[in-house]
């Protein structure tokens, strides 16, 4: 059976972007005189957007909050895609996902603005149907489903026969709530198996390699 639509998360789940959200966040840090943080320590600050991102990077501390995130989002948007990549074999299949006449969508928690840059620069303004990210208007994050359902309404999409990709927990409950036909989360993202597997809802599917996409089709 062909299926409607695949819709992917973006950081963690087709491109690797940890180390320049790091780079850009801990910019911001050192300018205001803030610790700065590790590498992996960013994997547990992601998932829930921007604003999250820079109050877990803070440690709760808002006393200078707005400064921070500006000083972050400008320098994150002056090159967001220093380190950025896309996982190997991820274009590939993608690839063959839209030869097959199936609807590509981008829904992540990054912002709009910051989600079509990284999106264009790998993959080009045609691959994906479209790219939806948090828009500074509504300020809506997944794992509510309202702004891709709005996003989207033009393409007609059939949920029940489409497919949901993403790496977190905030990933299988976008799913859950989407109601697709099937939830794959990918272990080579931000949280790993371990975590992933001791959630009490569980996904359709536990994905360990990108290469292992190739075998949905």
């Amino acid at each position: 059976m062909k299926y409607d639509s695949f819709i992917f998360d973006l950081d963690g789940t087709i491109c690797n972007t940890l180390k320049d959200i790091a780079h850009s966040v801990n910019y911001s840090l050192k300018k205001h005189h803030y610790p700065t943080h590790k590498l992996n320590k960013f994997k547990s600050f992601v998932g829930n957007g921007s604003k999250k991102l820079i109050e877990r990077s803070l440690n709760n501390d808002l006393t200078n909050y707005e400064s921070v995130f500006n000083v972050y989002m400008n320098k994150y948007l002056s090159n967001p895609v220093r380190y950025t990549k896309p996982y190997k074999h991820i274009k590939e299949f993608l690839l063959k996902v839209k030869k097959e006449g199936i609807k590509l969508f981008v829904f992540t928690n990054k912002p709009d603005s910051l989600a079509n840059l990284v999106i264009n620069k790998f993959f080009g303004p045609n691959l994906f149907d479209k790219v939806i990210g948090i828009k500074e208007s509504t300020k809506v994050t997944k794992p509510g489903i309202e702004e891709f359902i709005k996003e989207t309404k033009e393409f007609n999409i059939d949920l029940s026969n489409s497919l949901y990709f993403g790496d977190s927990d905030v990933d299988l409950f976008t799913g859950i709530n989407l109601k697709v036909k099937g939830i794959y989360l990918t272990c080579w993202g931000y949280q790993d198996y371990k975590y992933l597997s001791s959630l009490k809802e569980k996904p359709t599917k536990y994905l360990f390699k990108p290469k292992e996409l190739l075998s949905l089709l």
